[in-house]
């Protein structure tokens, strides 16, 4: 099962071949497979599961857990479905109307007592669940946003019966305890939602839901998510805050909708550099799971009164990289376990499944699909395709108010973002997603193993990586961050880094501050799968102002790696591991290693180049050597580290 643009559009999009009718038809595929499994209008969105050992419900879980991932398939998937049945109300998948089938399912589920209920807030109490706060909450927010966007073939077809029952719901949970995260927004669009029906909701309860999410704001369109960057900032604060704007803020809370309209330009103004050319998102933070609903805030600005567009990123910019997103996922078959997209990245992968996923998760991704309500007339869908890397001359963007920067390596069409403002505990499930000195577009972070080195961390006697990462500054073009390894107890081990762009990678220049002797301390490069066995692994000598430097070239069938070092590093070596990566069973990771022996002896800098390219061209003398164009400089004199 996979995804086919048939009769592809390339004058209007030469990129992609995706027009709106593309999009709609690939709604229907997805949607589609997930109805495979609906027999009758009674079967609840349950699709067969393929993995139990993390997601959600457990074997023995009460009904409440049960319905929570019931509801989590049927809202999800809604989000896909509305502009589906806005489109055509009599759409038919396996017998079924959609939209009969979404409008008696909401009403059956939120009913208390129903045998295949959602769980009612008094039930889950009953049951005793847990204190809350619930799974149906975050629920509740995206059908507060659904039911707003399908009101005239939903909502308004409602008996006054069926209302009160839908509305009874979305309030208990609605005005229930919460995250003091993004899932504010789950309690305001349900309320919202209320408000705009008549129903009663606490305004003081209202306010403090707004204001505290306005709160959360850190500068240059980022929210701060908790105490993390990652997507939730585009997906919720960025894409359900220009929603709310439309259908509720410009016309009630006119100041709180000008401050998001504000920090929802400033975030599109730099996000579209997180894709690759070709539109390829990165796996990068929590929640990979959902795939590409990584850009469905890119068309957020088409929901705005007021949108001024960049140079370089405008409405056909934004669908370019929109259908590139979704056509890196949907086009491969993989992805696709019973006809549903799986807990992976491509295929099944449960180093990234977290325990508050379940089977219907990944139908979060599903929120892209919102960009079909954008009118058809409008510029996003009317105008021809750009590609945003034509329009623009500068390829690295630092932003210090979240700590990310972004490269976009215009010689291989990939991006790499370097991250940072994160804090772990070491035994969080969390930490493979974000404790990274880099992240790239082309290759997948992997799962940790008891290996001498890690995909692209640091590690520490083969046993520690960081669990914290602070953004220093950018100065001069290069990027100061330094990595902790165990900021909750101490400070006495990290590195500081420097990284400076070149072309198809980044030099990078390290300090080590460890106090134990001794030490070893290795530093990987981007794991690469081995697709059809073939690998090919090659050291030599490249000669670069009179000094011989040593190199390590990892070669596979698409992609390769390389790594050349300049000082401080003194050894290359390479791995074959397994099961560990997100694409191949196996991939080959290569590294450079670093060991100090003695207490008070001569320190250096540890520098050395970490290259990406694709394999149908080897690396070049110069590309093994192309410092940037920094011949004069004396690395080893760097003086910008930053203590903390």
């Amino acid at each position: 099962m996979k995804f086919e643009v048939v009769n592809p559009n390339y004058e209007q999009s030469p990129f992609s071949g995706m027009d709106r009718s593309h999009w709609i038809e690939a709604g229907k595929f997805l949607l589609g497979g997930l109805f495979s499994h609906i027999k009758s209008i009674d079967d609840p969105v349950s699709p067969p599961r393929n993995e139990e050992k993390i997601s959600y419900p457990s074997p023995g879980d009460q009904r409440g857990r049960i319905g929570a991932a019931r509801f989590e398939g049927l809202a999800r998937s809604l989000c896909m479905a509305v502009p589906l049945i806005l489109e055509d109300e009599n759409l038919t998948l396996n017998g079924i109307n959609v939209r009969d089938y979404y409008a008696y399912q909401i009403v059956r589920g939120m009913t208390a007592g129903a045998e295949t209920g959602f769980g009612t807030l008094n039930e889950l109490i009953e049951e005793k669940v847990g204190p809350g706060p619930f799974q149906q909450t975050v629920e509740c927010g995206i059908m507060g946003i659904n039911l707003l966007i399908s009101k005239p073939v939903i909502w308004d077809r409602f008996t006054q019966e069926e209302k009160d029952v839908v509305a009874g719901f979305l309030s208990e949970y609605g005005h229930y305890q919460t995250h003091d995260t993004n899932w504010r927004f789950f309690n305001l669009l349900a309320l919202t939602f209320l408000k705009l029906e008549g129903y009663k909701v606490d305004e003081v309860l209202y306010k403090d839901h707004l204001e505290y999410l306005l709160s959360l704001y850190a500068g240059e369109g980022w929210y701060r998510d908790g105490n993390l960057f990652d997507y939730y900032s585009a997906w919720e604060f960025i894409l359900d805050a220009s929603l709310w704007c439309k259908y509720y803020g410009y016309k009630y809370e006119k100041e709180a909708a000008a401050v998001f309209e504000k920090n929802i330009g400033l975030f599109l103004s730099s996000y579209w550099r997180m894709f690759s050319e070709k539109g390829e998102s990165i796996l990068w933070g929590r929640s990979g799971i959902y795939r590409f609903c990584v850009s469905s805030a890119l068309c957020a600005g088409g929901f705005l009164k007021k949108y001024d567009s960049s140079p370089d990123f405008t409405f056909p910019s934004a669908r370019r990289l929109m259908s590139g997103n979704l056509l890196q996922f949907i086009t491969k078959e993989e992805m696709f376990v019973n006809s549903v997209p799986c807990l992976g990245f491509y295929g099944p992968f449960l180093p990234m499944v977290q325990s508050y996923s379940c089977v219907s998760s990944p139908f979060w991704c599903s929120k892209a699909f919102l960009c079909l309500i954008l009118e058809k007339e409008h510029p996003f869908w009317t105008e021809k395709e750009e590609n945003p890397w034509d329009q623009t001359k500068d390829f690295v963007c630092t932003l210090g108010a979240p700590g990310i920067r972004f490269v976009n390596h215009k010689e291989s069409g990939i991006t790499e973002i370097k991250t940072s403002k994160f804090m772990f505990d070491g035994s969080s499930d969390y930490l493979p997603a974000y404790a990274r000195a880099a992240f790239s577009s082309s290759l997948p972070w992997e799962k940790m193993a008891k290996t001498p080195a890690e995909a692209m961390a640091y590690k520490l006697n083969g046993k520690e990586v960081p669990t914290s990462f602070a953004f220093c500054k950018d100065e001069m073009g290069i990027l100061y961050r330094t990595a902790f390894f165990d900021i909750m107890k101490s400070r006495a081990k990290k590195v500081d880094m420097a990284d400076i762009e070149v072309p198809f990678g980044t030099l990078r220049v390290d300090r080590v501050r460890v106090n134990d002797r001794p030490f070893t301390l290795t530093l990987g490069h981007f794991g690469l799968p081995i697709e059809d066995g073939i690998l090919e692994v090659k050291e030599g000598i490249v000669e670069y102002e009179k000094r011989s430097l040593p190199y390590i070239i990892a070669k596979a069938k698409n992609l390769q790696t390389a790594i050349v070092l300049y000082s401080g590093w003194q050894k290359l070596s390479y791995c074959i591991r397994e099961d560990v990566n997100a694409v191949s069973k196996n991939s080959c990771l290569i590294y450079a290693s670093y060991t100090r022996e003695k207490f008070y002896d001569k320190s250096e800098y540890l520098i050395a180049l970490y290259l990406t390219k694709d394999a149908d061209s080897d690396f070049s003398p110069e590309e093994l050597s192309a410092f940037g164009g920094r011949e004069r400089v004396d690395f080893t004199g760097i003086d910008g580290f930053v203590c903390l």
